[in-house]
């Protein structure tokens, strides 16, 4: 058997927030049956955790395909280790995934995770052929366009108030080069709440009830975004972990910060607190909520150790 779990990441209440099955594994499993397993929780990504040589690998599957990085799945995988009593809380604990170790923190209900952060690469202004095509397929102006380290496009809106009811064509979107489209603005609608709060202070602070029964953001937010993926089966994910820590470092030198409140308005809102790091890197910190656990009956017939020898040599060569 193994264990089960669905946790609502970055939303301090249910069915909000970006959901993710974790697994936690006994015995190393096979990529098909993992990919199995993912396509039938359905869920965006599907984090499976095995221990090995006294550390936890990572690695996370969509309903189609193994991806590299999943900001609200590692968060989740955290969040799961806490609740099973795997992850000491307050003590810094690194997973080993495709894209290195990734520094996970647990403290009550809020949970970090540190991230990648990727390079942006600003694209030539408005007469790109890039530029306008985006610009045609989201039926509005936009004020900056980047390519990036992580395959995604980024794009910036020149109406932020567009952004919560933008409807791209998916068809269209699939047929660009980039694995995913960011597409973000300064601020939003609206900044209600008290001022943006350090992580520790934060962690300490009681979330406010949920209004019109999703989570609300209880502090004013310095740019939100949204997230499109449909060449990975994803139409839209609620809340991108990767896509925060990708832009965050952008809002911080605009800012003069080193810390940020990023929002995703989408029809799962969550919000987080992205913190730059000298390493290149970028600390997301934000509630978890656990929705439900349970025992998986069916498991790999055979454990299969081939898919995950590539973390076992990366956990071996750590210090």
């Amino acid at each position: 058997m193994a264990r089960l779990c669905q946790i609502d990441a970055f939303s301090a209440v249910p069915l909000a927030g970006n959901g993710a099955a974790v697994v936690v594994l006994e015995a190393p499993a096979p990529q098909s049956w993992m990919q199995a397993l993912a396509s039938e929780t359905a869920q965006s990504e599907t984090a499976f955790l095995w221990k090995a040589g006294g550390h936890w690998l990572l690695r996370w599957f969509t309903p189609s395909c193994e991806v590299d990085l999943c900001g609200h799945a590692t968060l989740a995988a955290a969040c799961a280790l806490a609740r099973q009593g795997l992850l000491e809380e307050g003590v810094a604990t690194e997973l080993i995934s495709r894209s290195g170790p990734l520094t996970v923190t647990a403290a009550a209900d809020q949970f970090s995770a540190i991230l990648p952060s990727g390079r942006l690469r600003q694209s030539p202004p408005e007469l790109s052929s890039g530029h306008l095509a985006l610009a045609e397929l989201l039926g509005t102006p936009l004020h900056n366009h980047w390519t990036s380290s992580l395959g995604y496009e980024v794009v910036e809106l020149a109406d932020p108030a567009v952004l919560p009811t933008l409807k791209p064509h998916q068809a269209a979107l699939a047929n660009r080069d980039a694995q995913a489209l960011v597409v973000m603005a300064k601020g939003g609608p609206a900044r209600t709440g008290p001022p943006t709060l350090s992580p520790e202070r934060e962690a300490a602070r009681e979330p406010e009830p949920p209004r019109q029964g999703a989570q609300a953001c209880s502090q004013p937010w310095d740019y939100s975004l949204r997230f499109f993926a449909p060449r990975f089966g994803i139409p839209e994910d609620p809340v991108t972990g990767s896509a925060h820590a990708l832009v965050a470092p952008l809002w911080c030198q605009r800012l003069g910060r080193r810390e940020v409140h990023g929002w995703q308005p989408s029809h799962r809102p969550g919000g987080m607190t992205c913190t730059t790091l000298p390493t290149a890197q970028v600390r997301l910190a934000g509630p978890c909520t656990l929705v439900w656990s349970g025992e998986l009956l069916e498991v790999a017939r055979q454990p299969d150790e081939q898919g995950w020898r590539a973390l076992q040599m990366a956990a071996a060569a750590l210090p």
